[in-house]
């Protein structure tokens, strides 16, 4: 979710869980995820959920704890 600007970021209402839920338009094979979280506001204990068969049944893929350095994070 990128806007091409450097001073700007997505934002949600406060409070746990939040989530996003990306869709594709058809099926793709993700290598790598990039992450980065507005220092001082980093998730704490966070998931990837993802479906194979582009089904609505969501399985969780991984556990990630990202450190709350305001950079950039490869899963």
């Amino acid at each position: 979710m990128f806007d091409g600007e450097e001073d700007t970021c997505w934002n949600s209402d406060q409070g746990s869980p939040q989530w996003v839920y990306i869709e594709f338009n058809k099926e793709v094979e993700l290598n790598e995820l990039h992450i980065r979280f507005q220092g001082g506001f980093a998730g704490k204990d966070c998931e990837v959920h993802g479906s194979s068969d582009g089904g609505t049944d969501l399985i969780k893929i991984l556990d990630f704890y990202p450190e709350d350095k305001n950079r950039q994070l490869r899963i």
